[in-house]
């Protein structure tokens, strides 16, 4: 009996006991990191600030540059355009009255070496807008650091009324109302940098209108330069737009041939496209239908606009991109896109809500080798991509489902607001039991029963399908621009259709939360970046919040050094899992290596890619065999073995 015992039990004593101790603790650690807390204590005391210089806004360098600017201009009643007109200005009010490129700072060799970067943003009140701008800053701020600049005034900005700059101007075109802008200068003087200074300035692009092109470039070469002057510096460049409304009506703009450029060849500016995902059959059909040879590149959008006479790069993969990179993921795992059931859940009320799912629909069912455009197996034409495809369900909601409005207090523990809460009484006379179906209330400015009802229709059809004999809903995609409603939808709909595969689009830290992994966890991410880069190109930065920091930081580092976009294997999107710790990046189904480790000195363009951004790849290494991290490695580590295999699910993902 004794003899039977010992050997039913495995040998896992001496150095294997160990490993597996080790690998315990790890684990435990990893998934139970504690939450850090500060320490700083509040401050409470008044000070008298007095702020000389031209940038005399308080804001660190992570804070959001339009809040600190729009804090200063509430509790300053004197701090307003109409007052640059008076006979008697203080200098407190002056500097705001006129661009930062007429400073004195300019004289000398920063007249010769200046680059002027735009970073358009929206400078929408919501909060997701507000962790938007902070996010963009991060990144753009990181990127400039990472090519040698630092900032001239770490804690404060500057703000300037273009109107003001150019009085009389408003009525020709309109301008954004306030510019946030910092000046950075090279870090070091031994350092051989392209420029002396870099301003930043920030552009509120909710401002622009149908003619962004000329608004750009009227802001550029009117309200930033004197009048009849000549531009101030050897390059401007633009990083962005941010969305996919605004490329639409740049490509508009342009098709309409009646735009006259404001700014000399000299001065007109680059643009890098960071955060615009729409794909070239949404903005510009009828160019493509001609048969242009930019089909197999994938650079027809910046054919179209250097025909204009517009330098413009794609610096993030576009639509049609991500759909492939999901169709070839969902294929893996036996979710055939020609046959199995799948519903899209996506907002209508913008471009890109819009835009994706159709982007989906016409890349899924579709052969790999039958693709009229670049990107592989992605058919075009000009009637409802939906159509002849019964198999792929579309479902709707608007942004802003928790109904939060700007002013309001946030969300005890981000699943209920203000705008869905019931009144004392209502909520007397509806109690129900613990285990009932939890029912909101149908007025008010929340939206969570238009997602439960949507819910229940996705439930219904899955269990119609059933009855006819077939799978069900196998996969479910998320597409939206706002991540905290796509949290929300995701959060309503996976315990309705459990057996479904769930996917999205744009990889963000959020879903890694733990508070976030009960309904995010296994969740499929298709994402032009994770969030960061390899090692070689990410440097001393730590990961990001999201995949579009990652890009912004990307095309910081790429307008500073000159280059003309992307090559197009940096905009191959990856693909991810949510586990429990962390996003499993995947290996590239092109890729001819094995998921391998960074420290394993497997890449020989380290040095090329640290001097010079001259590396064919810019993405991670695939987690090797998606082992946990904190598992030591030596050569007498135990092999794990590759773990992802087709058709395969993962449910125990670290």
């Amino acid at each position: 009996m004794a003899a039977e015992t010992k050997q039913s039990t495995p040998n896992i004593g001496g150095n294997g006991f160990i490993w597996l101790l080790l690998a315990a603790a790890g684990t435990y650690f990893v998934a139970h990191q504690l939450p850090l807390e500060g320490s700083r204590p509040p401050t409470s005391e008044a000070i008298i600030a007095q702020r000389a210089g031209v940038q005399d806004v308080e804001a660190r360098l992570w804070q959001d540059p339009f809040a600190a600017v729009a804090g200063v201009l509430a509790r300053s009643p004197e701090l307003k355009p109409e007052n640059c007109q008076a006979a008697a200005i203080n200098d407190g009010i002056k500097r705001h009255c006129q661009s930062p490129l007429n400073e004195s700072a300019l004289e000398g060799p920063l007249r010769e070496r200046l680059l002027v970067m735009v970073a358009p943003v929206s400078g929408a009140p919501y909060s997701e807008q507000h962790e938007s701008r902070r996010r963009t800053r991060y990144a753009i701020l990181a990127g400039l650091n990472a090519e040698g600049f630092a900032p001239l005034d770490s804690e404060h900005v500057g703000f300037y009324w273009p109107g003001a700059a150019t009085p009389g101007a408003a009525q020709e075109v309109q301008s954004p109302k306030v510019v946030p802008f910092e000046w950075f200068e090279p870090k070091s003087r031994r350092d051989s940098l392209p420029y002396k200074g870099v301003l930043l300035l920030w552009f509120d692009e909710d401002a622009l209108l149908n003619a962004p092109l000329k608004q750009f470039e009227h802001f550029l070469c009117r309200s930033l330069v004197a009048s009849r002057s000549p531009a101030p510096w050897a390059k401007a460049t633009i990083l962005g737009p941010s969305f996919s409304t605004t490329l639409q009506a740049m490509v508009d703009e342009s098709s309409n041939k009646s735009r006259s450029s404001l700014c000399p060849d000299s001065a007109r500016p680059e643009f890098y496209v960071n955060s615009a995902t729409a794909d070239d059959p949404t903005l510009i059909s009828d160019y493509i239908s001609r048969g242009p040879s930019c089909f197999r590149s994938d650079t027809c959008l910046q054919d179209f606009f250097a025909e204009n006479g517009i330098k413009l790069y794609r610096m993030i993969a576009t639509d049609q991109a991500l759909a492939v990179a999901i169709r070839g993921e969902l294929r893996l795992r036996g979710v055939d896109d020609k046959a199995s059931h799948i519903a899209l859940v996506s907002e209508w009320d913008t471009l890109y809500g819009r835009a994706l799912p159709d982007s989906i629909a016409r890349c899924f069912g579709e052969d790999e080798r039958n693709g009229t455009s670049g990107t592989t197996g992605c058919g075009q034409t000009d009637a409802d991509p939906f159509v002849n495809k019964p198999w792929l369900h579309r479902f709707k909601y608007l942004r802003g489902l928790d109904g939060q409005m700007p002013g309001s207090e946030a969300p005890a523990g981000g699943s209920k607001t203000s705008g869905n809460r019931q009144d004392k009484d209502a909520k007397d006379s509806t109690k129900a039991s613990s285990d009932a179906k939890p029912q909101e209330r149908a007025e008010g400015q929340g939206q969570f029963d238009y997602l439960r009802r949507l819910g229940d229709r996705i439930q219904q059809l899955d269990s119609d399908l059933r009855q006819k004999g077939s799978k069900g809903v196998e996969a479910v995609g998320i597409l939206g621009s706002d991540l905290y409603d796509k949290l929300l939808v995701l959060q309503a709909l996976r315990p309705l259709v459990p057996n479904a595969l769930f996917f999205t689009t744009d990889l963000d830290a959020l879903v890694l939360h733990p508070g976030a992994l009960t309904y995010t966890r296994n969740l499929l991410v298709a994402s032009s970046f994770g969030l960061q880069l390899r090692p070689a190109v990410q440097g001393e930065t730590p990961p990001f919040r999201s995949s579009y920091q990652t890009a912004a930081f990307l095309a910081t580092r790429t307008a500073i050094r000159g280059m003309a976009g992307a090559p197009a294997a940096w905009l191959k999107p990856r693909m991810f899992e949510v586990g429990s710790v962390r996003a499993v990046q995947f290996a590239s189904p092109v890729s001819s290596q094995d998921a391998q480790f960074e420290l394993d000195d497997t890449r020989t363009d380290n040095e090329q890619c640290q001097k010079g951004l001259e590396c064919e790849e810019n993405h991670p290494l695939a987690t090797a065999a998606f082992r946990n991290v904190s598992i030591p490695l030596s050569p007498q580590a135990p092999s794990l073995g590759p773990l992802r295999q087709p058709h395969e699910r993962f449910e125990q993902l670290p």
